[in-house]
């Protein structure tokens, strides 16, 4: 009865929501995305859903209420769908999407079925990816290597590093999605998870 809460960790554009669809579709993963509070909250004010919003919110909400403040807010829903998993499955595979900060890493880690992944990609990769794939992200299409440089320094940006270097395992996607889903099935081996 395997039972991982998996945090995938990483900059912009290095394949989490590909790795986290992926999981879903072929291990019956349940995602959650960190970005959904700030965004559920951004569309309450009405706000544009940007970089620099997110980022600003996200600022906000942890000087109010620490660095862990997204983890905090989902973690009893968390313990809730690990169980309802079980009963369903046998099994229960949790993907947290977007995993940004330390204090988000030391809350999920006080959950023993935690394990924080670093998906890492090249720079040049990850700015090939925006043309790529122009329409699923608007704020990024046709933005500047230097631009998108520029978005590793805004303030919710700068603690990804520290979640990388603080990994459990980390998940390479130098190339194709094929070889990134290898990567991935050869994990999802190793923490006994069958496919689906």
């Amino acid at each position: 009865m395997a039972q991982l809460i998996l945090g995938l960790t990483g900059f912009s554009k290095a394949g989490k929501s590909t790795s986290a669809k992926y999981l879903r579709d072929r291990y019956r993963a349940r995602i959650f995305r960190n970005s959904e509070i700030l965004e559920a909250t951004l569309r309450l004010w009405d706000l544009p859903l940007d970089r620099v919003n997110y980022s600003d919110l996200c600022r906000a909400m942890t000087r109010w209420k620490g660095q862990g403040v997204i983890a905090a807010a989902y973690y009893g829903k968390i313990r809730q769908t690990l169980r309802s998993q079980l009963g369903s499955y046998g099994h229960a595979l949790i993907v947290i999407d977007g995993i940004r900060m330390p204090g988000e890493v030391r809350i999920l880690h006080t959950m023993e079925e935690f394990k924080l992944a670093s998906v890492s990609s090249s720079f040049s990769d990850r700015f090939e990816r925006i043309n790529r794939n122009p329409e699923k992200d608007d704020e990024v299409r046709g933005m500047s290597r230097h631009r998108f440089l520029l978005q590793h320094v805004i303030w919710a940006e700068r603690r990804i590093p520290w979640c990388m270097f603080h990994a459990d395992t980390e998940i390479q996607n130098y190339g194709t999605p094929e070889e990134l889903h290898e990567r991935l099935d050869v994990m999802m081996e190793r923490y006994g998870f069958p496919k689906f």
